[in-house]
């Protein structure tokens, strides 16, 4: 009696265990998913032309978007910082936007205390399927980081750049502007 009451109560606790263990593994892995796509979803992917105030106003209104600083910070000269050929060039002591080049998104970036006033990145695309690999968690050392902009050699969409980034984990606006050359 003493054996089959062992072993029932063994199997119960084990089995409870395992149980409460894949229910908590479960539950974390929602939570995560869940973070991950509200994350997604709260990023506005943008064309670049929706920026002019005669387009759409309202919805950039709507989505709080500053169209007319997020337009600067695309046409205008700010304070900047170039990541390019892996090589980090100051071009003042607080900058507000950064240019990298894919190869800088390809390797880690070194955390610098100049990198804190940045709130503007523009990334270069030359390559059709470069988009795809582009881990936007790297750009986490830019702690300010609000506007991401993509400048597309070749023919690119909202839907490619929604589907094809990774690590996106911050509440960006993203614009993106295909500049075809013949």
């Amino acid at each position: 009696m003493k054996s089959i009451s062992y072993h029932l109560l063994k199997n119960f606790l084990f089995k409870s265990t395992e149980f409460s263990a894949k229910s908590i593994c479960i539950t974390c892995l929602f939570v995560f998913v869940s973070y991950v796509v509200t994350a997604q979803e709260n990023s506005k992917i943008i064309e670049f032309s929706q920026l002019s105030p005669e387009n759409t106003s309202k919805q950039n209104q709507a989505s709080n978007i500053d169209a007319k600083k997020v337009k600067s910070l695309i046409v205008d000269l700010h304070p900047s910082v170039y990541l390019e050929n892996g090589e980090i060039n100051f071009y003042s002591q607080k900058p507000t936007t950064a240019f990298l080049d894919l190869k800088a998104m390809a390797s880690p970036i070194k955390r610098d205390a100049k990198f804190e006033s940045v709130e503007f990145v523009s990334i270069r695309i030359d390559q059709r399927n470069a988009i795809s690999g582009i881990d936007l968690s790297k750009l986490e050392v830019f702690p300010n980081l609000k506007y991401i902009f993509f400048a597309c050699s070749t023919d690119c969409n909202e839907s490619q750049i929604k589907n094809k980034l990774t690590g996106l984990n911050n509440d960006y606006i993203i614009v993106y502007k295909s500049e075809n050359q013949s």
